[in-house]
């Protein structure tokens, strides 16, 4: 059934109308200047996005936050469930623009855990414990998450910041990963990556092996 309405507007209704519209359209002002003030008092450990955002608010929880949480701790298992291990690979850029010069760089998600590990206790071993924390949040950002359909997701992050050494020095770091993610059982999990892909304006001066690649990067 379909409700047709015959609105008749006199100079009253009118005047009301206009302070409805008006009332609106400062509600609204309203609203974004307090999600406006809300961002710019966030620190890098703060989630970015709304709650009532709930895929992106949950995705950017479990790339960085969970991420970083346990790659401080050494601790693959609080992050494992967030791969599709069947099917997990990850491609490796190097650092190149040309996607003719990348390579496979995990091929299972065993080999990735393994480097994972690895990078971490090296990390532990070399930065500074007091300002690690800090740093691996600042240094890090969700730069984009665009979803295709409801299962379906590619998720940008961005890598630019420095690692406080124990010695006091700053190493600076400086590339992009590019995620694939798919929701299986009602979770999102990774598929795949493109990581150390190149980052504009990064203050990482890259060197290379006799082959043109680059190594021991931390990090994906």
């Amino acid at each position: 059934m379909v409700y047709v309405y015959d609105v008749r507007f006199t100079k009253d209704s009118h005047r009301r109308a206009g302070v409805l519209s008006r009332d609106i359209r400062m509600g609204t002002r309203s609203e974004k200047a307090r999600r406006m003030s809300l961002r710019n008092k966030m620190t890098s450990f703060d989630n970015p996005f709304a709650p009532d955002d709930v895929d992106r608010h949950y995705l950017w929880d479990r790339h960085m936050r969970a991420d970083i949480e346990a790659f401080l701790a050494g601790d693959w298992s609080a992050v494992a469930g967030d791969f599709d291990a069947e099917n997990f690979f990850a491609l490796d850029a190097g650092f190149f623009d040309d996607p003719a010069n990348w390579r496979m760089g995990f091929p299972t998600l065993a080999a990735y855990r393994d480097r994972w590990l690895q990078m971490s206790a090296l990390t532990r071993e070399r930065a500074d414990p007091e300002k690690l924390r800090h740093a691996m949040y600042a240094g890090a950002k969700i730069a984009r998450i665009d979803f295709e359909g409801e299962n379906a997701a590619i998720l940008h992050k961005v890598f630019d910041g420095a690692l406080p050494l124990r010695d006091g020095t700053l190493e600076p770091y400086g590339w992009q990963s590019v995620f694939t993610l798919r929701r299986r059982d009602g979770q999102w999990r990774i598929v795949s990556f493109v990581g150390y892909l190149p980052q504009a304006g990064s203050a990482l001066v890259i060197q290379r092996d006799s082959e043109g690649r680059t190594h021991d990067e931390p990090g994906i």
